[in-house]
């Protein structure tokens, strides 16, 4: 075991820095159990893209006994912040809020580039943005068939050309009223859009509508909505992260919900943790708790309201924990019960199933060869028990883990729980809903 290590606000050279947002690092004590759970040190094997070596280079970032070097950069921009060294820390590490708060630091450092993928960023909630990649995915599935060659001759090209999904459908919508079950409603349930899953996965939020439905829940979608804003603040953003958070609290809390509804893991835990992002905003730190204490994931819901689905589905299945849902959320079960409530479905336990597939946001785009061999890790996990389908509660995971099957396992089918809930009650129980 190390000697701890402290970081005292005298020791930070920076205004631009909150210290109490690093003041947790100093619970490190350099142990190093985290680091075999890293994704980015399981394929790097380097101890600068494991947390502990990436906590020695924040306080060394801060304290001004280094610059924002390039190199610097880099080991600090590959962590996926998938929250795993945290769960596994024996000290409690806040590790994610300090990565946040250095990442805000090095975009002021930063120059041009590190504005520019903000600005980029910002482009992606426009509406036209959400349309071109629907039509991009629908044209880019012409392709499929030749990634496994272009893999072979242009392995990074090729995994950033899988990773964009072919949509089913048209993109959803936001609507005062979604749909309402067939008796009296048990509740109200405000559904999150996001940003991305309307255009690249509109199937899935259609099947959570229904779910929802059948479940006994009325379901809306507060027009008033947008991005949950964690691409943002993981990417050290937090200002955006704050305006689109505030917007968010504004929408639902007018829909006054019995329940906040989320089918992709990263958002939910985005707004369970609204009110560490606004914990200096007095007028909404309120509001924040609200909507965090009225958060759930889909599946949370599901596993507690739906009946079982009569129709069957003859298929062997594993499951790939959304590391925000199971690291952040701590929502392991509900996943399983809904898979295991499928009959004739056999759902076989990968190893280590909360190991980060590499699907963070955006992460693809920004460092593809790190991306592409954390992805092929996870798929080599997945074939070893012999599933036909893998399943998952989150669009970053659904993108990386398809595009590692469309290279190396075509046959391999990559879901949404709850699109495999969905499939089972489509075919074994006929429903009505608005």
């Amino acid at each position: 075991m190390g000697s701890q290590r402290n970081f005292e606000p005298r020791k930070i050279r920076s205004p631009f820095v909150n210290a109490s947002a690093l003041n947790g690092l100093s619970r490190c004590v350099h142990c190093g159990l985290c680091v075999p759970h890293c994704p980015t040190f399981q394929v790097l094997r380097t101890e600068t893209d494991a947390p502990r070596g990436r906590i020695h280079l924040m306080g060394a970032l801060v304290e001004g006994r280094v610059g924002p070097s390039p190199v610097l950069r880099e080991h600090l921009d590959l962590c996926l912040l998938c929250r795993h060294c945290e769960e596994v820390c024996p000290s409690g590490v806040p590790f994610s809020p300090a990565m946040e708060e250095v990442r805000r630091f090095l975009i002021r450092r930063g120059g041009v580039w590190a504005k520019l993928r903000v600005e980029a960023m910002r482009a992606l909630l426009h509406p036209l943005a959400g349309i071109s990649l629907w039509a991009l995915g629908n044209i880019g599935a012409l392709g499929y068939p030749l990634l496994p060659l272009m893999g072979r001759l242009l392995p990074s090209l090729a995994f950033l050309a899988a990773y964009l999904p072919h949509p089913q459908g048209a993109p959803s919508r936001k609507g005062s009223l979604l749909a309402r079950p067939t008796g009296r409603p048990k509740g109200r349930a405000a559904i999150l859009v996001g940003c991305v899953m309307p255009y690249l996965f509109p199937q899935t939020h259609r099947a959570t509508v229904s779910l929802l439905a059948l479940a006994g829940y009325e379901v809306v979608a507060p027009l008033g909505q947008t991005c949950c804003g964690a691409l943002f603040a993981h990417m050290g953003s937090t200002d955006t992260a704050k305006h689109l958070a505030r917007r968010n609290i504004d929408a639902f809390l007018k829909e006054k919900p019995d329940v906040i509804v989320v089918n992709a893991a990263g958002c939910g835990a985005m707004l369970k943790e609204y009110p560490r992002l606004l914990q200096e905003d007095e007028e909404y730190l309120g509001k924040a708790r609200q909507v965090a204490a009225l958060t759930r994931d889909v599946t949370e819901l599901l596993a507690q309201s739906l009946p079982p689905p009569q129709g069957t589905l003859r298929a062997i299945a594993t499951y790939q924990d959304p590391c925000h849902l199971a690291h952040v959320q701590k929502v392991r079960q509900p996943p399983r019960q809904l898979l295991r409530m499928i009959p004739q479905l056999q759902l076989i336990e990968m190893e280590s199933p909360d190991t980060c597939c590499g699907g963070a946001g955006l992460y693809p785009i920004f460092h593809p060869a790190v991306a592409r061999a954390i992805a092929r890790h996870r798929l080599e996990a997945v074939l070893a028990t012999g599933a036909q389908m893998v399943v998952t509660a989150n669009p970053g995971c659904t993108l990386a883990l398809s595009a590692a099957t469309k290279l190396w396992a075509p046959n391999l089918k990559v879901m949404h729980v709850v699109d495999v809930v969905w499939q089972a009650w489509r075919k074994g129980a006929k429903h009505r809903h608005v």
